[in-house]
């Protein structure tokens, strides 16, 4: 099983959360499949939220195309560090 491990910060959890999961059927087509998500509880502005995926190269691809994408509308904008697991 492949999964894809992604930590935010400086974005609320009910923002990320809200989010995630109006745009699940988005990731889906994408072969990513939302497990959970989850507020740091020592760090209240880091949230981990687990993708399982079906093809970590095709995963890689898009995720860099979709942070790519994000700096060109606004530099600023905070992205999620991705850790790729697999057993």
């Amino acid at each position: 099983m492949t999964h894809v491990l992604a930590k935010i910060k400086n974005i609320p959890f009910l923002v990320i959360k809200e989010t995630l999961e109006k745009d699940a059927n988005f990731y889906t087509q994408q072969g990513m499949y939302l497990e959970n998500i989850w507020q740091n509880v020592d760090i209240s502005n880091e949230v981990y939220f687990l993708f399982k995926i079906d093809n970590i190269d095709n995963t890689k691809r898009f995720m860099q195309k979709l942070h790519e994408e994000t700096i060109a509308h606004n530099p600023d904008a905070p992205i999620a560090e991705l850790t790729y697991l697999s057993n």
